[in-house]
C-alpha cells in the first residue's frame, strides 16, 4: 500500500511538471484542431502528417477541388489533355482517417483569419453566401500556392476531374486549332522551355499544316524574310543577359543541352526582344537589334518599328508566377501581404508582418509557393518540405516541446522535361541524368508522387541524411 501511495505521488508531481499544453485541466482537455487551406504539395503534405500525429485532435483540409493534381507535369496536359488522367488522384484516397476531415470551398473565394478568445477563425467566402465556410481552430496552415498558366488556368472552376479534362480539351481545341502551325512563347524560364519543347514535338508529329500555308509569318526582321522552319519562337529574357533558363545559371551543361534540343527541333530562340505597351496594336513582342538590349521595353518597342513585330497563331505568356491567394484587404493583418501578393513569413514559416515578426501568436503557418521566398525555392520538393516542417512545428508546440531545428531547404534537384522522351535532371551545378533516362526518372517520380504523396518526400529526406 505504501508503494502504491508513493507511485501516485510521483505521478502527480510529474503531471505538474508537464508543459502547459499537456496539463490535464478542464480548459485544456481537447486536443488542438488544425485547418489547412490548400491541397497541393505543401498543404496536403502538412495535413497528412498532422492527421497521423496523436497530439492533434482533428485536421480539416479545405480545397476548391476534390482531387490532387501533379502540377509539375501539367504542361504536357496543356498540349495533350489525355495526359491529365495520369496527373490526378482523388483527395479522398490521399487524405483519410478518423482525424481527417475534408471540405470543399468555393472556387476563388477570399479567405480571412481572425484571432479571438485564444482561438483562430478561418473564413473562406463571403459571410452569408452559399459557399461560406467558417472553421474555428487552434492552428492554421495557408498553402494556396501560385499559378503560371500559359493556357488560361481553370482550376478556379468547380467540378470533377472529368469536367477539368473536358475544359482542357476545349482550351486546347481553341488555342491549337487544326490551322494553327506556329506558336510564340514569351519567357525563357523553366515553363517556357518545357512548353517550347512540347509544342515543337506537337507541331512536328506530321499532323499539322506546313508553315508555308500561313498568311502571316511567325516573325519578321527588317529587310528579312520569315524563317519557314521555325514553327515555335521562344523569347527569352527580356534581359538578354539572363538568357535561356536563368534559374539554372550554375549549371551551364543543362542550359546548353536544352538549347541544343530546341535548336535541333527548329525552335527559334530570341535573346533580344521587347514587350509592347498596353496599346501595342495586337503584336505580342518585337525583335530588337543586338545593340539595343539595354533599351527599356517600351523604348525598344518604339525604336524597333512595326517591321520587327513577332506574331504567332498561338501565343503563350510564361513570364513569372502569380500568387493564388485571395485574402482581400482585411484577410490578413497589415503588412503580411507584399505589393506583389506574396505572403510574408519568418524563419519558421509562420505568418509575419512587414517587420518579420510572427502574428497570431505564431499559430498560422504559410508554406508553398504563396510564401514570400526566393524564386529558386518555388518547387514541388521545397513545398512538400515546408509542409513537413510546419506540421512538425505544430505537433511539437501542441505537445509542449521545443520547436524543431531551424529549417534548411532541401538540395536543389530539378527535372527539365524536353518532350515525352528527353530531358535533364539537374542537382545544383551538376547534370545527373539526360536524355531518355531523365525522362524515365521524371515519369517514375510523377507516378509515385501521385499515388503515395508524401511518402516520396520522406524517402528523399532519409536518403540525403
Amino acid at each position: 500500500m505504501a508503494m502504491l501511495r508513493h507511485l501516485l505521488a510521483c505521478t502527480c508531481v510529474a503531471a505538474l511538471r508537464l508543459p502547459a499544453p499537456l496539463r490535464r485541466n478542464p480548459q485544456q482537455r481537447q486536443k488542438p484542431k488544425v485547418a489547412v487551406l490548400g491541397g497541393g504539395f505543401a498543404g496536403l503534405t502538412a495535413a497528412r502528417r498532422l492527421k497521423n500525429n496523436r497530439a492533434i485532435g482533428e485536421v480539416i483540409l479545405l480545397e476548391q477541388k476534390h482531387y490532387f493534381e501533379y502540377t509539375p507535369g501539367i504542361l504536357r496536359a496543356w498540349v495533350d489533355a489525355h495526359e491529365h488522367r495520369r496527373l490526378v488522384k482523388p483527395l479522398a484516397k490521399l487524405f483519410r482517417g478518423r482525424r481527417a476531415t475534408f471540405a470543399r470551398v468555393a472556387p476563388g473565394a477570399a479567405a480571412k483569419i481572425t484571432h479571438a478568445d485564444d482561438a483562430l477563425t478561418l473564413d473562406v467566402g463571403a459571410a452569408g453566401s452559399d459557399g461560406h465556410v467558417s472553421i474555428r481552430c487552434d492552428y492554421a496552415v495557408l498553402a494556396t500556392g501560385a499559378s503560371l498558366a500559359p493556357i488560361s488556368d481553370d482550376r478556379l472552376h468547380a467540378g470533377s476531374v472529368a469536367a477539368r479534362r473536358e475544359r482542357l480539351e476545349a482550351q486546347i481545341a481553341d488555342v491549337l486549332r487544326p490551322n494553327v502551325t506556329s506558336a510564340l512563347i514569351v519567357g525563357g524560364g523553366l515553363t517556357g522551355v518545357e512548353l517550347a519543347a512540347e509544342l515543337a514535338e506537337y507541331f512536328g508529329n506530321g499532323s499539322r499544316q506546313p508553315l508555308a500555308t500561313l498568311a502571316a509569318p511567325v516573325g519578321a526582321a527588317a529587310g528579312a524574310t520569315a524563317d519557314a522552319s521555325a514553327r515555335v519562337t521562344l523569347c527569352v529574357g527580356p534581359d538578354p543577359v539572363a538568357g535561356l533558363l536563368p534559374g539554372f545559371a550554375d549549371c551551364v551543361a543543362a542550359r546548353r543541352y536544352a538549347a541544343e534540343h530546341l535548336a535541333a527541333r527548329g525552335v527559334r530562340v530570341l535573346e533580344s526582344w521587347a514587350v509592347p505597351p498596353p496599346d501595342g496594336g495586337g503584336a505580342v513582342a518585337t525583335s530588337v537589334p543586338a545593340g539595343n538590349g539595354a533599351i527599356p521595353a517600351a523604348g525598344a518597342w518604339d525604336a524597333a518599328g512595326a517591321a520587327r513585330d513577332l506574331r504567332g497563331d498561338a501565343v503563350f505568356d510564361c513570364r513569372g508566377l502569380r500568387p493564388s491567394a485571395a485574402f482581400g484587404d482585411d484577410g490578413l493583418p497589415p503588412g503580411c501581404v507584399g505589393p506583389r501578393g506574396w505572403v510574408a513569413v519568418d524563419d519558421s514559416w509562420r505568418l509575419a508582418d512587414g517587420a518579420g515578426n510572427a502574428v497570431f501568436d505564431g499559430r498560422v503557418y504559410v508554406v508553398g509557393d504563396v510564401a514570400d521566398k526566393p524564386p529558386a525555392q518555388r518547387t514541388a520538393v521545397d513545398a512538400a518540405e515546408e509542409g513537413e516542417y510546419a506540421a512538425a512545428c505544430i505537433a511539437r508546440h501542441a505537445r509542449g516541446r521545443r520547436p524543431p531545428k531551424p529549417y534548411a531547404p532541401p538540395p536543389s534537384v530539378c527535372a527539365i522535361s524536353l518532350g515525352k522522351r528527353d530531358g535533364v535532371v539537374v542537382a545544383g551545378s551538376r547534370v545527373l541524368l539526360r536524355g531518355r533516362a531523365a525522362a524515365a526518372a521524371k515519369g517514375a517520380v510523377q507516378y509515385w508522387a501521385v499515388r503515395f504523396l508524401p511518402k516520396p518526400v520522406t524517402v528523399w529526406r532519409r536518403a540525403r541524411r
